[in-house]
């Protein structure tokens, strides 16, 4: 066997290796019109995957390790949240490269909105509604509770938030109010939360034992 067929070989081992993450990973996201989802590891690295062809198409490290991490719908930027700011990168050519940053101390959630125009920054109680495009604060929501994760409403007008207490609310952005609190289950440690694309409807997942 030559030493090029050898050496070939284990460059394809070598390439299969390091598609995955070397570490565990972090958080994820999906994007609602093309077929990628997003991920980022305890190896510093960020991976944007083409799960219809079932390979890595975007991969860059950076000094610290990412926190969080969300796709725009329509999979030409993604945002990726770190323990003090929060990075905008497009993904062109199997890049991601910077565009816009952040401050943002202590985040623990991020989501764009359905449109793509606004996305959503969670320190601790306060939600922080930001212009994708300019980087600039827009809305700021203070709820009474940490608040665990947001999803948004058609039209991007409201959004319900789901609190690590198990309380749930709808929250009007043009007023900044809390405008409905769901009703249902009683409040219960925070495990997921989802509603309909109306918010009609918030529920809560909680710990089975407290279904």
């Amino acid at each position: 066997r030559s030493t090029q067929g050898v050496s070939s070989a284990a460059s394809d081992v070598y390439k299969r290796q390091t598609t995955y993450h070397a570490q565990g990973v972090l958080a994820l996201d999906t994007c609602a019109r093309k077929p990628l989802i997003a991920t980022v590891g305890s190896d510093h690295l960020l991976k944007v995957w083409d799960y219809r062809r079932k390979i890595c198409e975007v991969s860059r490290r950076f000094r610290e390790p990412p926190t969080g991490v969300a796709l725009h719908p329509s999979g030409l930027y993604v945002l990726v949240v770190f323990p003090s700011q929060a990075k905008l990168l497009a993904l062109l050519e199997n890049e991601a490269s910077d565009v816009h940053e952040v401050e943002a101390l202590g985040t623990s959630h991020v989501s764009f909105a359905r449109g793509g125009h606004f996305f959503a920054l969670v320190n601790n109680s306060v939600v922080t509604v930001y212009d994708t495009f300019s980087c600039e604060k827009r809305y700021t929501l203070r709820a009474a509770s940490r608040v665990a994760t947001v999803v948004w409403a058609k039209g991007d007008r409201r959004l319900a938030t789901v609190g690590r207490d198990g309380s749930c609310h709808t929250w009007d952005l043009a007023t900044e109010q809390r405008d409905q609190e769901a009703e249902g289950a009683p409040k219960a440690p925070f495990y997921d939360g989802a509603a309909s694309v109306e918010v009609e409807e918030a529920k809560r997942i909680a710990k089975l034992g407290d279904l």
